[in-house]
């Protein structure tokens, strides 16, 4: 987990300040991320315990701010990971990957998707007088997967203790636009943090080897 934030942080930063023109990935989910084996490490016959990962897909990549002469564009990118409604309206900011990264996150440590529970919506809409799909087919249509909000969800919960380091950063990436942290500032803090993480992790993984022998 914090390989990844680290990985994806910098990712972002390449996107949204390193290349001349800002983009908006407009699509950041887990289904865009790879994960690699590192050029040095010869044994491909197991899965890597420090694996890189790279950022992918940008089809979805708009310039921001809006070029001269262009039409502004709105959020893109997959319902379940996206801003509040009110982030993603012509132009798109890069302050959206920021969250679909708090999103994607949530998913890959907890392992459930980062929107309302079904029973959550369905009873919301039912104290509101409003409908609600009944059948796994609309849950699937783009109408209901708009309407269903991302939620967030601290990391640390008693199965998986995630530390406080981790848990800290990832809340920042869930606050409104106005105050969620940009990719520039997370290179530059969360990045010494990480690698502290990673290395000690390391260490610490070494050891329990070291004493299974």
């Amino acid at each position: 987990m914090y390989k990844l934030f680290r990985d994806m942080v910098l990712a972002l930063n390449y996107l949204h300040n390193e290349l001349g023109t800002r983009y908006v990935h407009s699509d950041f989910k887990p289904d865009n991320i790879l994960a690699i084996m590192d050029p040095e490490d010869f044994d491909h016959h197991r899965i890597p315990e420090e694996p890189i990962f790279k950022l992918a897909d940008f089809s979805r990549m708009t310039p921001w701010p809006t070029p001269a002469g262009e039409q502004p564009k709105a959020f893109v990118g997959t319902p379940e990971y996206a801003p509040p409604l009110t982030d993603q309206i012509a132009p798109v900011h890069t302050s959206a990957d920021i969250w679909g990264l708090g999103a994607t996150l949530q998913f890959m440590a907890l392992g459930r998707c980062p929107t309302e529970s079904r029973a959550a919506f369905i009873q919301r809409r039912k104290a509101e007088g409003k409908s609600f799909p009944a059948t796994n087919e609309e849950w699937r249509e783009g109408y209901w997967r708009d309407r269903i909000p991302v939620v967030f969800r601290p990391l640390n919960v008693p199965a998986k203790p995630y530390g406080v380091c981790l848990a800290h950063w990832y809340a920042q990436l869930w606050t409104p636009v106005e105050d969620r942290p940009r990719a520039s500032y997370l290179a530059a803090e969360v990045i010494p943090h990480m690698d502290e993480m990673v290395e000690r992790l390391k260490l610490q993984r070494l050891k329990e080897l070291s004493q299974d022998e």
